[in-house]
């Protein structure tokens, strides 16, 4: 049976693409279909069964995330350990914690400027250094009824300085400290 166009009704070829007569492209004819293969597939031979390798197991790379997530929360447990014990926390109460760490405390009168350091660390021992000297240990401290308890010994004076107890103030975003005794300032002291 001859072909048409369908466009303007020309005879046409069997195996034409293109109308000759008015140019339109011819729709193609639909493939065959194929006939159905009747054998079944093949097992794979011994050679492909060897070569053959499952899909990674997802269950290592959660053991391992698992295992890594561990080591990052050990970690951080021992380094906030450390800290606390550092710094002097856990120990330390109220305003106790403000006073750890080292100050200046800087004298001038007499015709001379004199300039201490004073460090208060988180086991409660006064240590203090003079115009530049290594720090020593001098006494103790303490926060007692709202006031600064320092008991020192400082040696060169001959007699121990009396011990004090002071009222405190804090200032300065607690970088300055005050001590007060009867009302008048007896120290102030700068954080380092």
């Amino acid at each position: 049976m001859a072909k048409a166009c369908e466009k303007c009704g020309a005879p046409l070829k069997d195996d034409a693409k293109f109308c000759i007569n008015c140019g339109a492209k011819l729709a193609e004819p639909a493939p065959e279909p194929r006939p159905i293969d009747p054998q079944p597939t093949q097992p794979p031979t011994q050679q492909q069964a060897y070569n053959y390798q499952p899909p990674p197991a997802q269950k290592k790379s959660n053991k391992m995330l698992f295992g890594i997530l561990a080591i990052v929360i050990i970690a951080v447990v021992i380094i906030a350990v450390v800290l606390i014990l550092l710094l002097g926390g856990g120990s330390l109460s109220g305003d106790e914690g403000k006073f750890v760490g080292t100050w200046e405390w800087e004298l001038s009168g007499y015709g001379m400027d004199i300039s201490y350091e004073l460090k208060f660390d988180s086991n409660k021992k006064l240590s203090m250094s003079a115009m530049g000297s290594g720090m020593a240990e001098v006494g103790t401290w303490k926060v007692e009824n709202s006031k600064l308890v320092l008991e020192y010994n400082i040696p060169g004076y001959g007699a121990d300085l009396p011990d004090g107890s002071y009222n405190y103030e804090f200032s300065n975003g607690d970088n300055t400290l005050t001590l007060k005794e009867n009302s008048i300032t007896v120290m102030e002291l700068n954080k380092k």
